[in-house]
Formats: structure tokens, sequence, C-alpha cells
């Protein structure tokens, strides 16, 4: 204890210390001058009952962001040859992925919908949507765009924009039974059938490179290739399976080394959407305000294939096949209820 202990002095410890040698990690920060995220919202609505038992709705929506979170890689270098890191405008700090509130959206739908009650418990409910939804990424955060010197060009379809969508839904209460007795009524009468038809067009999908095109420390998903023809030429039939072809895979090209794609944002779009479910229930009454409800549902009745989106990623052996699936095939299922 006597003898103490030889300290070094602090500053020694870094004089030999040379960053070129320190590998630059991926840093994650959030910009100091965030702004709080903000939504305009605001509609419009039409209802009229034409006749008795006929009603009839109009209704415009409208929506715009600003402010909104999106990451931005801030440290990249501009296209070009050579080593990325030496290029940066920071070098020591490698790649920077700063949350700014950069990003913005609008949205604009119009929706009708018409409701028709018959007599003799049948009803009947119809309703389709025009919509458009554009914005700079479509989840929180999101991707950073393909250049970050040109953001503005990443404005386009949400990954959610749905342009029509369109559903029938009909409920019927059987007319039979209700004057009988005994065993009789007790298998006639209760008896429900409910369906729905549902149909939407395809959702967006983005081509990217998969690669490093440009040379700026970019991972590959946020770079996109050049448009050179056209995704789905006359006479062009779209095939799903490993076998087939979803688009025109010749309508896209690597760009010149060291430069960025000339496509858009989500350009493209997957799969029209089509389905039916189907019910159909008997309810027995128990006791007052107390019931037993039989139920067989029929989940995708007529075994629609529906196929997901396409696979957009240019290096990829598979691209623009569609492999995968949107929906299940057809399931039944039966069930009992106590309604009380």
């Amino acid at each position: 204890l006597n003898r103490g202990t030889n300290l070094q002095p602090v500053e020694s410890l870094f004089a030999s210390f040379d960053p070129k040698l320190v590998k630059p990690q991926t840093q994650h920060t959030v910009a100091r001058d965030v702004k709080t995220a903000s939504m305009q919202n605001w509609n419009l609505g039409i209802e009229h009952q034409v006749v008795q038992d006929l009603l009839i709705e109009l209704n415009y929506q409208g929506s715009k962001g600003t402010h909104l979170a999106s990451f931005l890689s801030t440290n990249d270098p501009p296209p070009g040859p050579g080593d990325v890191d030496p290029r940066r405008p920071f070098p020591i700090a490698g790649s920077i992925s700063e949350l700014k509130a950069i990003a913005t959206s609008k949205y604009h739908a119009l929706t009708a919908k018409v409701d028709k009650r018959f007599a003799r418990g049948f009803s009947i409910l119809g309703s389709y949507a025009w919509s458009h939804a554009i914005d700079l990424n479509s989840e929180f955060g999101g991707t950073s765009p393909q250049d970050n010197r040109n953001i503005r060009a990443d404005l386009a379809n949400s990954g959610f924009d749905q342009r029509h969508v369109a559903n029938i839904s009909y409920s019927w209460e059987l007319p039979f039974g209700k004057g009988l007795r005994g065993i009789a009524k007790h298998v006639l009468y209760g008896w429900e059938v409910t369906g729905i038809n549902t149909f939407e067009t395809g959702r967006p999908s983005n081509v990217t490179l998969g690669f490093d095109n440009a040379n700026v420390g970019a991972r590959g998903n946020f770079q996109r290739p050049n448009l050179v023809g056209n995704p789905f030429p006359s006479g062009f039939q779209q095939t799903a399976g490993r076998n087939g072809l979803w688009f025109n895979t010749g309508a896209f090209a690597v760009p010149a080394q060291y430069t960025f794609g000339n496509l858009g944002r989500n350009t493209l779009r997957g799969p029209n959407f089509l389905n039916t479910d189907f019910g159909i229930f008997k309810n027995f009454a128990l006791r007052e305000n107390v019931g037993l409800q039989f139920r067989s549902e029929f989940f995708n009745l007529f075994n629609d294939t529906n196929f997901g989106n396409p696979v957009t990623t240019f290096n990829s052996p598979n691209f623009g096949k569609v492999l995968g699936m949107a929906s299940l095939q057809r399931q039944i299922q039966f069930a009992l209820r106590l309604v009380y």
C-alpha cells in the first residue's frame, strides 16, 4: 500500500491513436430539430333515403400529413468509384441513419354505399371505394430514399394504396316454419344465411436492384433499376408460379455504374383479390332472451386463388415470379354459440 500505483497520464493513452484504424460503424441518431408530425383531415358526406328501406350514402375523405418521420442516410457519399468510407463527409463516422421529420403523405377517397332492406327478412348492402394514397415512405421511420440528395424522387404511391375496393354483403332470415309447431317448427324455423363478396385491386410493388450499384454504402433495397421498356406489353400473359412471369422482366435494366436508376418507387401492382365468404345459421330459442345458434361458415367458398405480390428484387433468380398466396384455400368451420 505504501508503494502506491504508477498511474499513466490519461492523455498519453491516446497519443498513438489513429482514427484510420477504426472500422466505421452504423450510427442511429435523431435530428436535433425534429418537428412534431401533423395530420389534417377533412370529409364531406351525403346520405339520402330514396324510397322506403333504400338508403344511399356518398362520402369524400381527404388527409394530408406533414413532418412525418423518415430515416435518412446523412453520411452517404455521392455516387462514384473507390472505397465508400473514405469518401463520406465524415469518414470516421461510418453510415449514419438519422431520423428526420421530412416525410409527407396525401390521401383522397370517394366511397359509395347502398343499403336495401326487403320484405321477409332479406337485406343487402353494397359498397365501393376509390382511393389514392401517396407518401414518401409507408411505415413509421421507413427506409431511406434511394438518393438522399433527391428525396422527392421517392414520393409515390403508398405501399398500402388500393384504388378500387368493392363489397356486397347480404343477410336473409329464411321465412320458413313461422306458423308450425312441434318438431316441424324446430326443424324449419330459425334458419339464416349470410354472405360477403369482396373484390380489391392489387397493391403496389417496389422494384429494387438488390445491390449497391451507386456505390454509396446503402443497402440494395433502397436503389432501383432503369425502366427501359413496358412491363406489360401488348399480348403479355401474366402467369403465376415458378415457370411464369407476372411482368416483363426485360423492361428493367441495371443503371450505368455509380448512378441511380430512373424507375419510380412502387410503380408495379400485384394481383387482384377476390373472395366469397358464406354462412348458414340455425337459431334455437331456449328461453326468453336466451338462445343457441349453430353456425356453419365457409371461408373462400369458391376456393378462389389469390396470389401474393411478385418478387421484385432485380438480382433475384425469381425476379418477376409470383410464388406466394394472399389467402388460404377454402375453409369450413362449425360452431355453437350461446346467445343471451
